[in-house]
């Protein structure tokens, strides 16, 4: 009985150390694997990231009154029918860059959204403020004087959160 125990107790030792050093071995290997994975995810999915964040750093831009303003044939229009094309502009901007959302975290997001819906009542207040019948002339007049004294925009705000994220990723 001895005998056997002189024989078996080692090569139980050395079967447990196999054991032990082939299980860390496997955790090692499964921890690189999973690292390359989301390596390559990553060189994949933050070009896309990045491309939907100049999209909306881009919209955030074009929906700016003076970046509208400055692009619209204002003579013989009406100040309501400006506010239309604004308003109209606004949300076509809005809506075709929507599928953005899922590259940028949620306060990012609430405040483009925050941003948009801003400059919808901004339009609206001062049409109402300088009467619909009025020219567009005035309504620009308006609104960039409005807009500039206003201090930091809701498109400003954004557009700071935008860069926040994008030197986080990068």
């Amino acid at each position: 009985m001895l005998e056997i125990l002189k024989y078996t107790l080692p090569a139980l030792i050395v079967l447990l150390a196999a054991w032990i050093v082939m299980s860390k071995q496997m955790q090692n290997e499964d921890a690189r694997r999973s690292f390359e994975v989301r390596r390559n995810a990553l060189n994949v999915s933050q070009p896309i990231r990045l491309r939907a964040y100049e999209r909306l750093a881009l919209m955030l831009e074009r929906t700016t009154p003076e970046f509208m303003l400055l692009n619209m044939q204002l003579q013989g229009m009406t100040a309501g029918q400006l506010q239309i094309e604004l308003l109209h502009k606004i949300r076509e901007e809005f809506d075709h860059n929507t599928s953005q959302q899922i590259y940028v975290n949620d306060e990012t997001w609430m405040a483009i959204i925050s941003a948009r819906e801003t400059l919808l009542g901004f339009v609206n207040a001062c049409t109402a403020h300088v009467g619909a019948d009025a020219s567009a002339l005035t309504l620009a007049q308006v609104m960039l004087t409005a807009y500039n004294n206003n201090g930091e925009t809701n498109n400003q705000k954004a557009m700071a959160l935008l860069k926040k994220e994008v030197r986080e990723i990068i």
